[in-house]
């Protein structure tokens, strides 16, 4: 901001002193007197001085035409084309001051030489060139500065990511570690269980699509680790696969919402409940998922990360998928997903 006040500044002290020095160098002329010997009055033609003011003006008019367009010339633009552009935008701002000095200036009894208005075009026509050259090296030179600064943060920020998720895995392989595995099973189990959930969110739930067989293992430790929460056979959790095609490529994320829900409204402590998920890869194309609970402990509505699943499907696979939730006695959620890409473009 302050470099952009200080260019305008300068902007108009340049006009300024130019204006002044070609008006009152050009429009003034020295005089003897008769009647003091050896005297010169300095006499002012106020009919050239408005004629220079004019030129000045319509100067300014070419000078950032020029300066505007050289800010829009690229690199892969042909030079020779801009320099074509300036010489009109002279010629044309030329034009303009003699049909402004026809129309309005016509009555003026002193008329400045045509190569001294030439001359005054001449000389911003390349103050403006050597202006926007000066420019274009200043911007950049920042762009280049900025550029260098941003990629020392997206470097900073790719080595911060790169550091967090390896750091909690060797904090849970450390822990991993200090866990007696034959006195404390189920401790073990739920530190591997979280380590491989981690490993996943962090390295393959970022692709666009993953094999559905990558889903059904986060699922299966997911659910291990929500079981150490309860007592045993509190919780019975049943995970059905049906079919071979387990490497269908599916959008990350999508079902954990909904075994989730399963758990916070289909389980309570010392009662005893089921959970059954079914996912249904006998066809290529298809993936088919139901999950049941049937100790319901309240109508939840779904959820909000129910809902928000839901478009997220709906954006992901428009026209290519079935959702019904059945909120009674039993939650029941069917999912039907087309997994075929080229039916989706």
């Amino acid at each position: 901001m302050i470099s952009k006040q200080v260019e305008i500044i300068a902007n108009i002290l340049f006009w300024l002193l130019t204006g002044t020095l070609i008006s009152h160098g050009y429009g003034a002329y020295s005089q003897t007197s008769t009647d003091i010997p050896d005297s010169v009055t300095v006499v002012r033609n106020w009919d050239t001085f408005r004629q220079l003011i004019s030129v000045v003006l319509f100067s300014a008019v070419c000078f950032y035409a020029i300066i505007y367009d050289f800010r829009k010339l690229k690199k892969t633009e042909d030079f020779l084309q801009f320099l074509i552009r300036s010489l009109l935008y002279l010629l044309g701002s030329i034009l303009l001051f003699l049909v402004f000095k026809a129309h309005f200036l016509g009555g003026v009894k002193t008329v400045i030489p045509h190569f001294t208005y030439t001359g005054i075009f001449a000389f911003y026509f390349i103050v403006a060139h050597a202006y926007g050259f000066g420019n274009k090296l200043v911007r950049s030179e920042r762009e280049q500065r900025t550029l260098a600064l941003e990629k020392k943060a997206a470097e900073l920020n790719v080595l911060r990511s790169q550091l967090q998720p390896h750091f909690l895995f060797n904090v849970l392989n450390n822990l991993l570690s200090m866990v007696d595995q034959k006195q404390s099973p189920k401790l073990a189990g739920a530190i591997d269980q979280l380590s491989q959930m981690l490993r996943y969110v962090v390295y393959d739930v970022g692709e666009n699509r993953v094999p559905i067989q990558k889903e059904i293992e986060f699922i299966r430790s997911y659910a291990k680790l929500q079981e150490t929460r309860f007592e045993n056979e509190e919780v019975d959790f049943n995970l059905n696969i049906y079919g071979d095609h387990q490497s269908q490529l599916i959008e990350p994320g999508l079902f954990i919402p909904f075994i989730e829900n399963t758990f916070k409204h289909g389980v309570r402590p010392e009662v005893k409940s089921e959970i059954s998920v079914d996912f249904d890869l006998s066809d290529s194309s298809w993936v088919r998922f139901r999950a049941v609970n049937t100790n319901r402990s309240g109508k939840s509505n779904g959820g909000n990360g129910i809902s928000l699943t839901k478009e997220r499907i709906e954006l992901t696979y428009p026209k290519k998928h079935t959702i019904e939730i059945e909120d009674g006695s039993e939650f029941i959620i069917t999912l039907e997903i087309d997994t075929n890409e080229s039916s989706h473009s």
